[in-house]
């Protein structure tokens, strides 16, 4: 028996309700699919199984109903569709299918963390905005005080020789 059906039997025993998917069972799949030998030939009734095995995955990730006290079924789901998507014994609607939820997976939960990060950084660069109007007007009212005395001396100095007599 193949290593692959061996761990897709262990899958389905150790999983059946109350027990739930751990990120292990993926980690195990995965690397059966992957480490799989050109001598280890994957029929199309095996391919469905695998194919089944996976949607069943997807479901409990979709679901919430898997044990992730590890913290890792996150990272072993999405490296399992990594490898599962690029399996020749697919059929391209398979194939189709694992591309969505790996989209899916990407656009969603995952990322999380990054978009609260840019949300974090466009607060940011708000606060810096307003500082920088701030200190713009600072340093436009500094120039006009600056260049305001020079004025003032000018006219001062324009009135004093306006009002001094000329000499004939």
């Amino acid at each position: 028996m193949l290593y692959l059906q061996q761990v897709l039997n262990d899958i389905r025993k150790e999983s059946n309700p109350p027990k739930s998917l751990r990120a292990e069972h993926l980690f195990k799949l995965n690397e059966a699919v992957f480490n799989l030998s050109e001598e280890d030939a994957v029929d199309g009734p095996l391919a469905v199984k695998l194919f089944q095995a996976v949607e069943r995955i997807h479901t409990a990730y979709n679901t919430g109903k898997y044990d992730n006290q590890d913290s890792n079924f996150f990272y072993d789901y999405l490296a399992l569709l990594g490898t599962m998507q690029n399996q020749h014994f697919f059929s391209q609607k398979q194939t189709e299918k694992m591309l969505g939820w790996i989209k899916e997976v990407v656009d969603g939960s995952g990322m999380l963390g990054e978009s609260t990060d840019s949300k974090n950084l466009e607060v940011e660069n708000e606060k810096l905005r307003k500082k920088l109007a701030k200190y713009e007007g600072m340093v436009q009212t500094l120039k006009s005080i600056e260049t305001e005395p020079k004025s003032k001396a000018r006219a001062k100095k324009k009135e004093a020789e306006a009002e001094e007599p000329k000499p004939q």
